[in-house]
């Protein structure tokens, strides 16, 4: 429990630096009211009703005059909409707010308008927006529009205290800080504590149950990845159970709007812990079965992407922690990307090389210990790298091949060959007569035929022609067998199972030979 409440202090603190610009300066200093961006004019409304100063609440809404929208509705929606923001009110946080003078264009509304929050009041919703108003001299500004004024002024509501004021003594009550009630920040506090405590129950309950999981069943991969996720959902069940007690309490907006920088950032927090866990145990898992299977270059691409997207995460987060606080990350994103686009070029080899060695390890044209053609080098594959592929050539030499080369290359795998082509040339004595030639053709065709390592598909035994000094008979079959040694002997043995028929049928092989004929002139 003294970690996750570490951990909130930690967030809360710069949360509090934050807040100087959002609450307001102690109430002897004026109000500066700055209406040039949606975010300025949030924050100009909270300090507004944070001195419950109706001239300065008045100036943040849209006045100008209009058929539907009365001067009596205008003052009853700036005398109660302190009430209704603090007891039924949400804003976003002010880092999530647009700080462009355009505002946010992903906001589902016409340019002109943007949503901050919302008020709800048993069945009814009225969202807060801005409107963008130019007036005759050409300035622009962000105004709470006429129909979010409209709609506040029709919730009928009788004005008191909130849940949290009717608990706390006056003192604390009476007394402010910051624009709120004292009491109200220390129960912020005692709130704080309290979601700590729920988060570590949640926690032990969740490893309580992997270890009753571990025990019912032997594989123990759900209760590894229940570990791995007890934390981050103990932690995000603790960031809604706070929201919920704060806004149930009815605490101050002021103060609420302070501490969703701390809600928003704890959550990012829970989904960074969640998303690296998942990527650790996957990972885990997957080098393991790598491991098993002695794939070594496998298990070098799973350790590069491991890092690489721990990395790319832990950019992603800082960025959305930075932009939570309200600190502009456009200029730093794109000097990243003016760093990576020259990395990218200064390293364009590498990732070549690295691009053609997942793209082999995915594909699996060669693996380690096969034998294989790669353009017109003959070799043994030994070992792929993140960088090249190293093949030992019949020569017994070692050549090193670039991964990106390799991946265009024309790749012929010897070893995920099924069978094997036997194609041979028998030549036969010309002494062999026919019906000799008639029996060893048979004969063959049934040994072939019964051969339970010859496919039974395209087999052939045919006498071709009559050769120079010879009788062709051409054997074709396919013959099955793992790898290429194992094929040889089984030719071996074919053939000389030829050689006994042709001795048994009264022929021989041919010996190249000339015959020479003289005759004398007459």
């Amino acid at each position: 429990m003294r970690n996750i409440f570490l951990i909130f202090l930690g967030l809360w603190y710069p949360s509090i630096v934050m807040a100087q610009s959002v609450l307001p300066a102690p109430a002897s200093t004026p109000t500066i009211v700055d209406e040039s961006t949606p975010r300025k004019t949030v924050q100009s409304l909270l300090s507004a009703v944070s001195e419950a100063s109706a001239k300065n609440i008045r100036a943040q809404l849209d006045t100008r005059e209009s058929k539907t929208l009365t001067r009596q509705e205008i003052s009853r929606v700036v005398d109660k909409l302190g009430y209704l923001l603090d007891n039924h009110g949400t804003l976003m946080p002010v880092g999530l707010i647009s700080n462009l003078p355009s505002g946010a264009d992903e906001t589902g509304l016409d340019k002109q308008f943007e949503k901050v929050g919302n008020v709800k009041v048993g069945g009814q919703s009225v969202a807060i927006t801005l409107q963008l108003i130019e007036d005759s001299s050409g300035e622009k500004t962000w105004l709470v529009s006429q129909d979010t004024i409209k709609g506040l002024y029709s919730i009928s509501l009788n004005l008191g205290e909130s849940t949290i004021n009717q608990i706390l003594p006056k003192p604390l009550i009476e007394t402010n800080f910051r624009g709120a009630p004292i009491g109200q920040w220390l129960s912020v506090i005692v709130l704080l504590v309290f979601s700590g405590l729920a988060c570590r129950l949640v926690t032990l309950s969740i490893r309580q149950l992997a270890k009753f999981a571990s025990k019912r069943n032997a594989d123990s991969r759900r209760s590894q990845v229940l570990n791995a996720l007890s934390l981050p959902l103990g932690i995000i069940f603790a960031i809604f159970l706070f929201v919920a007690l704060e806004r149930s309490l009815g605490i101050s907006i002021i103060i609420r709007q302070d501490m969703s920088a701390i809600t928003v950032t704890a959550f990012w927090v829970a989904v960074f812990l969640f998303v690296w866990s998942l990527i650790e145990n996957l990972s885990t898992r997957g080098e393991k079965l790598l491991r098993s299977k002695n794939q070594v270059a496998g298990l070098s691409i799973v350790i590069f992407f491991k890092a690489t997207a721990k990395a790319v995460l832990l950019i992603l987060s800082v960025i959305l922690l930075l932009n939570n606080l309200g600190i502009d990350v456009t200029t730093g994103l794109a000097a990243l990307g003016i760093g990576g686009i020259a990395l990218a070029l200064g390293a364009q080899k590498a990732i070549e090389n690295l691009v053609g060695s997942i793209i082999i390890i995915i594909d699996q044209p060669i693996r380690v210990g096969d034998f294989c053609r790669i353009g017109d080098m003959l070799g043994t594959v030994e070992n792929i790298g993140l960088r090249s592929t190293r093949i030992r050539t019949r020569e017994d030499t070692l050549v090193s091949i670039p991964n990106g080369m390799l991946s265009s290359e024309r790749i012929e795998n010897y070893a995920l060959r099924r069978k094997y082509l036997l194609k041979a040339i028998l030549n036969l004595r010309y002494e062999t007569s026919m019906d000799d030639l008639e029996n060893i053709l048979q004969i063959l065709r049934q040994n072939i035929k019964n051969n339970k390592y010859v496919a039974s598909d395209n087999q052939r035994v045919r006498f071709i022609a009559f050769g120079a000094s010879s009788l062709d008979v051409e054997v074709l079959c396919y013959v099955y067998a793992g790898d290429y040694d194992v094929f040889l002997e089984r030719k071996e043995n074919i053939l000389m199972s030829f050689s006994g028929v042709i001795e048994a049928n009264n022929s021989g092989f041919a010996f190249p030979s000339q015959t020479l004929y003289l005759s004398k002139d007459k």
